[in-house]
C-alpha cells in the first residue's frame, strides 16, 4: 500500500519537525545555563592558597571563573568584594572578552641605608645658636630605589618599588578523587611582595550542538538490487563530546 502525501501534509511535517528541533534545542540551553551558573557559584566559593619557594617569592592560585559569556557573571550575585570588582572590569569592557584578572596585592620594602649629612643650617634664638644638618640617604637595590632627605622641619621622600609577575592558567586536580579544574596562578618574583586577592574569569569558546551539512551516500538500493546515490542536507546534535 502506498502513502501519497500532498504538499500541505508534508509542509505540516516539516514544520513539527523544526519545531520539535527548537524545543529540544532551547532544552538543552536552558540545561548548559543552569549548569555554568552552577560552574560560576561553586568557583566563586573557592579560596586563595598562598605559598612560598626557597627564594622567599609568593605563588598564589584560585580556580578559575568560566562561562560561555560575560552576561552570566555580570547577573552573579554577590557580595564578594573582588568578584564585584571583577564584574565591574568585565562591565566596563566593551570588546570581546577573553580574560579579565583581578589582582590585589601589598609590597613591604625593609631595609638601612647610611645617611650622609650635606650641609648645615644655623639658627641664632635668644643669643642661643641652633645648628641643624640636612640628612640624605639613597639607594639602588634589586627591587627598590629611593632618596630620603631630612631637614629640621621636614623630610622629603622619592622611592621606587620594582615588581615582577608570572600569570598562569591551567588544569590542577583540587584534591583527592577530584576531576581537575581551571586555575589561575600568579608568581610574585618580588620577595617582598604578597598577593592579599586574586580573581580571574574566563570566556570559554561556546560549541554549537547543532550543524547543517550537506553530502552525498553511495550504496545498494536492497529493493531493487541496484547501485544508488543520495545527495541531501541534514541537521545533526552533538550528544557525546572527545
Amino acid at each position: 500500500m502506498k502513502i501519497q502525501l500532498n504538499k500541505t501534509a508534508l509542509t505540516l511535517i516539516g514544520v513539527c519537525v523544526v519545531l520539535i528541533i527548537l524545543l529540544f534545542y532551547r532544552g538543552c540551553s536552558q540545561s548548559n545555563q543552569l549548569r555554568e551558573q552552577l560552574g560560576l557559584y561553586e568557583a566563586s566559593k573557592a579560596t586563595i592558597k598562598l605559598t612560598k619557594n626557597k627564594l622567599g617569592q609568593q605563588t598564589a592560585q584560585i580556580e578559575l571563573m568560566t562561562a560561555d559569556n560575560e552576561k552570566d557573571l555580570l547577573k552573579m550575585q554577590t557580595q564578594d568584594s573582588t568578584i564585584m570588582k571583577l564584574q565591574s572590569v568585565v562591565k566596563d569592557y566593551k570588546g570581546k572578552l577573553a580574560t579579565a584578572t583581578v589582582i590585589i596585592n601589598s609590597t613591604g620594602d625593609v631595609g638601612s641605608t647610611a645617611t650622609t649629612i650635606t650641609k648645615h643650617d644655623t639658627v641664632t634664638v635668644n643669643g642661643v645658636e641652633y645648628i641643624y644638618g640636612t640628612y640624605e640617604s639613597e639607594w639602588d637595590e634589586e627591587w627598590s630605589s629611593g632618596k630620603i632627605v631630612a631637614t629640621k622641619d621636614s623630610i622629603s621622600r622619592n622611592f621606587l618599588v620594582k615588581n615582577e609577575y608570572e600569570i598562569t592558567q591551567g588544569w590542577e586536580r583540587q584534591g583527592f578523587l577530584k576531576g581537575k579544574s581551571p586555575v589561575v596562578k600568579i608568581k610574585n618574583l618580588n620577595p617582598n611582595t604578597s598577593t592579599e586577592e586574586l580573581r580571574s574569569f574566563t570566556v570559554t569558546e561556546k560549541k554549537k550542538p547543532f550543524a547543517l551539512s550537506a553530502g552525498a551516500v553511495y550504496g545498494i538500493d536492497i529493493l531493487h538490487l541496484r547501485p544508488t546515490v543520495v545527495v541531501g542536507v541534514g541537521v545533526t546534535y552533538s550528544i557525546i563530546k572527545f
